[in-house]
This record gives structure tokens, C-alpha cells and sequence, in this order.
């Protein structure tokens, strides 16, 4: 086999291996309910061909829920404005004069 043959075999073998070893993991971490059919048919159909890890991508997964990232209030909410706290003069109650 020539380098240029080699090459080539390593260029699609490689990110094959890496995106199979992805849905491994991918599975591991996810519900049943989060994966379209059973956990361990996308198991056995990413091992017998790791080119179908990318079916499995495309295909087998379902989307998370999404998480509510500001739950108080933040970029675009409609929060209610929390205006600085007043300097007062402890004496007599009056608001400081700042020139």
C-alpha cells in the first residue's frame, strides 16, 4: 500500500473511530426518553459500522429540554429594575449633596 493509500485510509478511519466512540459515550450519558428506539440497537449499530455513528448523529437522538439559564431575570427578560440605594445623611434623613 503506497503512503498516499495510507494517508487516505487514515483521513476516514480516524474521524470515523472518533465520532463512534462520541456516541458511545453520547449514549452513556443520555435517557432512554432523550434517544429514538432502544439504547442498545444504536449500540450495536454504531459498532458493526463505525460510518453509522453518523446516522446515529443525525438520527437517533431526540433534544434535551432546554434550561431556563437566567431563572431570575437576565439578557432580553422583563425583570423588574433594581434603581440604587440613596445616600442619605444619617443626621437628618436628607439625601447627600454630591458636587
Amino acid at each position: 500500500m503506497s503512503t498516499k493509500h495510507k494517508r487516505l485510509l487514515m483521513a476516514v478511519v480516524v474521524p470515523e473511530v472518533v465520532l463512534a466512540v462520541l456516541a458511545w459515550r453520547d449514549l452513556a450519558r443520555r435517557t432512554d426518553d432523550q434517544v429514538r428506539g432502544h439504547k442498545n440497537f444504536w449500540r450495536a449499530f454504531v459498532t458493526v459500522n463505525p460510518g453509522n455513528s453518523l446516522v446515529y448523529w443525525l438520527v437517533g437522538r431526540r433534544r434535551r429540554t432546554p434550561v431556563n439559564r437566567y431563572p431570575r431575570g437576565g439578557p432580553g427578560s422583563a425583570a423588574p429594575r433594581v434603581d440604587a440605594p440613596t445616600l442619605e445623611r444619617p443626621d437628618i434623613g436628607l439625601p447627600l449633596e454630591t458636587h
